[in-house]
């Protein structure tokens, strides 16, 4: 017994239960580690890349070589054009950043996006596979085409006076002529 009358142990209550947390964090953590692990025998041979994926131009530190979207280059996804509404052209937008994106017409993570630093309006805009986000273009797919004017460049945010529009109706994989108008809210 200690001077407080209670029995000592080597390890206080709250030492004891900091210990024992210690050693399930680590029996968990270290237990994880290979189930992510695939051997290249259940993988296969990497494919070697094409000729025209291959460059002749020196590779310093920082580059890697263009890898070959499964698209043509050209492949449309959605154009047209992109305005502001009468009621917030007098304003200055320096440092706005406009983000243009499309997803499915029954919602979701967006298909495609691009952003357009200091943009100039009417602009006239293209999101074609190479701006693919996630996901895949079906023919016949239904999109919602939006965008929005942000005040601080970043997308994740959505700050009072920010800029929105939205093509009315939905536009189908390859529209020339979809039209958004930006205003408030």
């Amino acid at each position: 017994m200690n001077k407080h009358g209670k029995n000592s142990t080597i390890y206080s209550r709250s030492g004891f239960l900091a210990y024992t947390l210690a050693i399930c964090v680590t029996a968990v953590c270290t237990g994880c580690q290979d189930h992510h692990f695939e051997s290249y025998e259940e993988i296969g041979p990497l494919p070697e890349p094409s000729l025209s994926q291959k460059s002749a131009a020196p590779r310093g530190p920082g580059t890697a070589p263009k890898i070959a979207s499964p698209y043509k280059p050209a492949d449309l996804i959605v154009a047209g054009k992109i305005d502001l509404a009468e009621s917030v052209r007098a304003v200055d937008y320096s440092g706005w950043v406009l983000f243009v994106i499309a997803r499915p017409a029954g919602g979701g993570a967006p298909l495609a996006a691009i952003k357009v630093e200091k943009p100039a309006f009417p602009l006239n805009f293209r999101l074609t596979t190479q701006d693919i986000m996630i996901g895949d273009v079906s023919d016949g797919i239904k999109l919602t085409v939006e965008a929005r004017f942000d005040s601080d460049g970043d997308p994740g945010t959505k700050k009072p006076g920010d800029l929105y529009g939205k093509h009315k109706g939905p536009a189908t994989i390859g529209d020339t002529a979809t039209s958004i108008i930006l205003g408030s809210g």
